[in-house]
Formats: C-alpha cells, structure tokens, sequence
C-alpha cells in the first residue's frame, strides 16, 4: 500500500512453465520477478494512472495476476499478466455499470 497514492495485490497465474520462468530470468535481463517490480511501484510511483502503466507493460519473469486500487472512484483494475504485457485489463467503469469486477 502507498499511503494516499494506490494499493496492489498479486495473486498466482499458474502457467505450469517453470523452465520457460528459469530461462526468461536468466536471459531476460529487464524482466523482474513480481514482488520485486511491486515494492519498485509502491516506492517510486506518484499515481495510479502511472502505476497502472508499468504494472501492465513491464516485462515479468512468471505469468501474475495484479490487482490495483486507485484513492478516486473508478480508480480501479485487474491485470492478467503475461511475461512481456498484459493479456488482459479489466477496469472499472462505473457509467457503463461496471462499478465491481466478479470472476464468477
């Protein structure tokens, strides 16, 4: 949590590609492991709108799931990452009716 800026939380995307995770971090020299890039986000990261950027596009060692929430409505999103970028960003939209995210 960054007091009065954003928080995140990061859940496990099971990808069952161990070698492909060794070798990425062996050869991969800008991709970080998650927890790592995190506490870099929550430490140098003025804003969620900033935050939200480098969590979807900064390259990762293994697949996450990254979960931001920002300190104004509609600050809010999932990303489903991948190594070199999000697979997908749901974020909320509450004008369009999407003031929550289900994954039921």
């Amino acid at each position: 949590m960054a007091p009065q800026r954003f928080s995140i939380s990061v859940n496990e995307r099971l990808s069952y590609d161990i070698l492909g995770n060794l070798i990425e971090l062996m050869t991969n020299g800008n991709a970080s492991v998650v927890s790592f890039l995190v506490r870099e986000v929550l430490e140098t990261t003025a804003n969620y709108t900033e935050a939200l950027k480098i969590l979807s596009t900064h390259p990762l060692i293994a697949d996450s799931y990254i979960i931001l929430a920002g300190t104004k409505s509609g600050e809010g999103a999932v990303i489903t990452r991948e190594r070199n970028s999000a697979r997908d960003v749901w974020q909320l939209d509450a004008k369009n009716g999407r003031w929550y995210i289900s994954f039921i």
